[in-house]
């Protein structure tokens, strides 16, 4: 089966600047700064039985704006090697050099964008699992390492770090599995929020489901939002907004996103509400 991905990155609104009152503004580092979570690798695994080609096209409408956009895509390939797809249209296999510590991917895998309403087509050669296709305002940087079973692992950039060295960069992906001639993709849009993204699937048959995602512009207004919501409980929720030094808000996370970096957050919110419920008399039995 051959199928057809399209997405759509929408236009983003000016941000305001200033508006928020204590944000976690991001300080991007060095390989040195990366954290390594199962939310930014990509291992090499097992193989998957298939036989021959299994291409897969992919277009990418930028309806972002005047800036450079630029698109990569990581995942596992059919013979379960950690890879990205190079400009070329063929999988990019980056070179550890044997290292067990990040070190920043060699070559040629960033693919350029055309200006505001061009779209981009790319095709995938084969199979690709546990994948996801980025769309950047900037160039991202990867890294890879050697595990200690000896394979290869892509590291890619962490939307919870702020000292990653990608942090300042203003992206979103999509992730998706094509895998024996089955599609699956979402937007991600459970963890954080980053650039408006919609999506777009059509199958071979013409039969097309569309997710629309977030409206541009939508990760600032959710920023101001916790914001106001911050000045009237003082719950930190602010925190949730990541920006940069100018105060331009650059995504968002998820509460759970927060507590896995900061345990204390909230560790009380709902202490009183829960005071309130065990207040409550029990039914006589």
């Amino acid at each position: 089966m051959r199928g057809l991905v399209g997405i759509a990155v929408a236009a983003v609104a000016t941000f305001v600047t200033g508006t928020l009152a204590r944000p976690l503004i991001v300080n991007p580092g060095t390989a040195d700064d990366i954290v390594i979570t199962e939310h930014n690798t990509i291992n090499s695994t097992s193989k998957i039985q298939a036989q021959g080609a299994n291409p897969l096209e992919v277009d990418v409408v930028n309806n972002f704006g005047s800036n450079q956009m630029y698109l990569y895509i990581t995942g596992t390939d059919s013979n379960g090697v950690a890879c990205l797809l190079g400009p070329d249209g063929n999988f990019f296999y980056p070179n550890a050099g044997g290292s067990a510590i990040p070190v920043p991917i060699q070559g040629d895998y960033k693919i350029s964008l055309g200006g505001v309403g061009s779209t981009t087509k790319v095709t995938l050669p084969d199979f690709l699992i546990s994948s996801r296709i980025w769309v950047a305002e900037g160039e991202l940087q990867f890294f890879t390492l050697i595990n200690g079973d000896g394979k290869t692992v892509i590291v890619e950039p962490s939307v919870s770090n702020p000292s990653d060295p990608s942090a300042s960069i203003k992206w979103g992906f999509v992730e998706f599995n094509w895998n024996n001639g089955e599609i699956y993709a979402n937007i991600t849009y459970v963890d954080w929020v980053g650039i408006s993204m919609g999506m777009a699937l059509t199958l071979g048959a013409g039969q097309t489901q569309v997710v629309k995602g977030l409206k541009g512009g939508a990760v600032q207004h959710i920023c101001n939002d916790l914001n106001s919501q911050n000045s009237r409980d003082s719950a930190g929720w602010d925190k949730l907004c990541m920006t940069n030094g100018n105060g331009e808000a650059l995504r968002v996370l998820s509460p759970n996103l927060r507590i896995a970096g900061d345990p204390t957050w909230q560790a009380e919110y709902y202490n009183g509400y829960i005071d309130k419920v065990w207040s409550k008399p029990t039914p006589a039995t």
